[in-house]
């Protein structure tokens, strides 16, 4: 696996100081403990800064994966889901990281101040599976379109986040009562229902992954 490589450290090496920039930065620009916090699971925070750096080395994780190992797999299904397994335990890794800094952090910034660890926790699923989203969809685009690269599909898949969280929702926002969400603005909700509908489009997700492999020649 690419996540027991030596190489692969300096990636959480360099995720680790990323979070720790992102954690003293946002102490500079926020008073408190609530203001802080409501900064680092801000939309913008994530879709313009955890998301990218993350399907940058999911995109190397990607690269990684070759013929050699899909000849070691027992099927095509079963290559797909090592890749993607691999890129899951990344994804957890990553935003595990991020989150047991913030402890430490909100107690060396703010001493004194008693913030519930279920109030911060509740935001660590909603975040991991927008991480699995971007993945499933890189994977789907790489599946289902002509010789596109690991890279490229990456990137599709972290522009059609951003096109839906940055222009989308706000243009609709403006002019509909509701906020409509597609897929990524999921992310950021919390609770029981948007639990249910998280796992729903987690589960859709994986039906073109399923199809796309059976029909993609991985020999060619």
């Amino acid at each position: 696996m690419i996540l027991f490589h030596k190489s692969f450290r300096f990636i959480l090496l360099a995720d680790l100081l990323f979070f720790l920039c992102i954690l003293c930065g946002s102490r500079f620009a926020y008073p408190d403990s609530d203001s802080w916090l409501s900064g680092l699971f801000f939309d913008k925070l994530y879709v313009c800064l955890l998301a990218p750096v993350f399907m940058s080395a999911n995109a190397a994780i990607d690269n990684s994966l070759n013929i050699y190992q899909l000849h070691r797999a027992k099927s095509r299904l079963a290559f797909l889901e090592i890749g993607i397994l691999q890129k899951y335990l990344y994804a957890f890794v990553y935003m595990s990281l991020f989150f047991i800094l913030i402890f430490p952090g909100l107690t060396y910034f703010f001493p004194g101040d008693n913030i519930s660890a279920g109030s911060i926790l509740t935001y660590f699923f909603p975040f991991l599976w927008g991480l699995f989203m971007l993945i499933n969809l890189a994977d789907i685009i790489k599946l289902w379109s002509k010789n596109i690269p690991p890279t490229a599909a990456c990137a599709i898949s972290y522009g059609l986040m951003l096109s839906e969280m940055m222009i989308l929702i706000p243009e609709t926002n403006r002019s509909l009562p509701v906020t409509l969400c597609l897929v990524f603005g999921w992310t950021f909700h919390t609770g029981i229902k948007s639990f249910l509908i998280q796992l729903i489009l987690l589960f859709l997700s994986w039906i073109p992954l399923y199809f796309g492999t059976i029909r993609k020649d991985w020999f060619h």
